[in-house]
């Protein structure tokens, strides 16, 4: 056997992420940054100024890199 058993909190997460899923399937909205006009030489600065943002870096509950953002930005593009 072994392993955890999921909590609620688990269940919580797993409906809300099919829920936006779902909801984002559904729009018209753009759905990544390219369709929105944002260039792609811009990801770089948008990564170091993600590094001034006290909100984002303290209330994340991972350390995040400026190089973390960058590919998180990337694959937003």
């Amino acid at each position: 056997m072994g392993g955890s058993i999921p909590s609620w909190g688990d269940y919580s997460a797993a409906i809300f992420i099919a829920a936006m899923v779902r909801i984002i399937a559904e729009s018209d909205a753009p759905k990544r940054w390219r369709d929105v006009d944002i260039p792609a030489e811009t990801l770089a600065i948008l990564a170091q100024d993600a590094m001034q943002q006290p909100c984002l870096l303290d209330n994340n509950p991972v350390t995040l890199t400026e190089g973390d953002a960058l590919r998180l930005y990337q694959q937003a593009f």
